[in-house]
């Protein structure tokens, strides 16, 4: 996707840990910090999908490939974050700040 990305944090979006909102310019990223600290919430995903960074890469593959399928999108953030490191983690963390 062409365009510029925003990137936010909206601990009110309901029952999503974040969501890619696509316009003409590019996209919005909204990712649900609160909701990551919500035990119960986060028992129905696996312990790889749990953490926020897994959460951001995700909506990250989402906004820079709108056309992706859920499930390509899923299987290559896991391994995005596999390859990644503490500094690039951080990184990418920061731009939620």
């Amino acid at each position: 996707m062409s365009g510029k990305i925003r990137r936010k944090v909206n601990n009110k979006l309901k029952g999503a840990f974040g969501q890619t909102t696509y316009h003409e310019h590019g996209a919005t990223i909204e990712i649900n910090k609160k909701r990551h600290k919500n035990k119960r919430a986060l028992k129905k995903f696996p312990k790889k999908d749990r953490a926020i960074i897994n959460t951001i890469v995700h909506e990250e593959l989402h906004a820079n490939h709108p056309k992706m399928r859920e499930r390509t999108v899923r299987k290559n953030a896991r391994r995005r974050i596999a390859r990644m490191g503490r500094k690039a983690k951080n990184k990418l963390y920061s731009k939620y700040g």
